[in-house]
This record gives C-alpha cells, sequence and structure tokens, in this order.
C-alpha cells in the first residue's frame, strides 16, 4: 500500500460495497486524494468514508461533465462501477450497456491522454470467461478460450470492457489491469439477513 502515499486516487464506483471498503482501505496509505465518482445506481452515500482527503462526485463516469473535471494528475483508477448483476442486465439491456460499456469506453478514451496515471484497474467478472460447469469446476486460465455465448447482457459488458481496456492499453500505452472478480457479496449476505 505504500505506492499509494501521496498519490491522487479515481476510485469510480467508490460509494459501493466493494469500492467504499477500497477507499477505506486506500486512506491508511494517506493518498494526496481520492475522487470517488458514483452515481449511487447500487450504492449508499454514506458508506464514502468522511476523510478531507475524500473527494466525493455524485454523477456518472459516463456524463461528460464528470469526465471534464476529472484532476489531471491523477496516479491510479479503480473503475469499479457497474449495473446490478446478471438479473438486471436481462430485465433491461439498454440501463446495462449504459452503465457498463458506455460507461468504460467513455472513461478510457478520457483516460489515454492522462500522463501521470501508473495503473487502471478495470474490475472484470469472472463469469464472462469461466466455463459453466457447475458440478465440476475449475480454474480459467488467462490464455483459455473466450465463448461468443454469453448467458446475460452483464457477462457481455463486463468482456467488452476488457476488450476496450487492452485496446487503450495496445494503442495508447494506457496502463490497464483487470480484475475478474467472483460473486461479491454484502454485508448483508454475508451475515445472512438478506
Amino acid at each position: 500500500m505504500n505506492c499509494f502515499g501521496n498519490a491522487s486516487i479515481l476510485v469510480v464506483g467508490g460509494a459501493g460495497f466493494v469500492g467504499s471498503a477500497l477507499v477505506r482501505r486506500l486512506l491508511k496509505a494517506e493518498p494526496r486524494r481520492v475522487v470517488v465518482v458514483d452515481n449511487l445506481l447500487s450504492a449508499d452515500i454514506a458508506n464514502v468514508p468522511d476523510d478531507p482527503a475524500v473527494e466525493f462526485v455524485l454523477g456518472s463516469i459516463a456524463d461528460d461533465r464528470v469526465l471534464a473535471s476529472l484532476p489531471r494528475d491523477l496516479d491510479y483508477v479503480f473503475h469499479l462501477a457497474c449495473y446490478h448483476g446478471n438479473q438486471s442486465s436481462i430485465h433491461d439491456p439498454l440501463a446495462d450497456h449504459d452503465n457498463n460499456t458506455l460507461t468504460s469506453l467513455k472513461l478510457f478514451e478520457t483516460l489515454k491522454d492522462f500522463t501521470s496515471l501508473k495503473k487502471v484497474v478495470y474490475s472484470a467478472a469472472g463469469c464472462a470467461v469461466a466455463e459453466k460447469t457447475f458440478e465440476e469446476a475449475s480454474a480459467t486460465s488467462e490464455d483459455a478460450p473466450v465463448s461468443l455465448f454469453h448467458d446475460s447482457p452483464y457477462s457481455i459488458s463486463k468482456l467488452i470492457g476488457e476488450m476496450y481496456g487492452n485496446y487503450y492499453h495496445t494503442r495508447y500505452k494506457l496502463p490497464f489491469v483487470r480484475a475478474r472478480f467472483q460473486n461479491v457479496y454484502g454485508p448483508g449476505e454475508i451475515l445472512g439477513a438478506t
């Protein structure tokens, strides 16, 4: 965590369960600034730590005004924002596109010219690449073939986000990495409250 000391950090989706936990962890390294952008679609403002280093921006990262307001001296970006998941994306594929695919593309397009960036971490999804075996689950290697057939728009949009990130890495040297999360549960789910 020492690399985050005195750093300028953007956490997209920083009011959500994972994002707010990350912000709290980053604050331990004493960063110069943590900008949290969240539209509160599936988050709560109460999750954002009350700390002088934290700047909260209410809105979508796909909003041109929000993108234009980003500090140009960002060292690290964590793109954790996403639409609710598989069932919500099946119910409303257009909302999934607006909140997953479009947000990633517009963010990467904006960041391509930020010269101070050390890493852009994208929250990908393990469900987008894992073989649907159920009874005989096994690890999926990074070079495993990816199916063109998916069971939800969410899975598709998370893969497209990876592809856009790879494109911006190759074309513009955006320091892009992905973290393929598996299911992430909120505190109520861990405690059996849901």
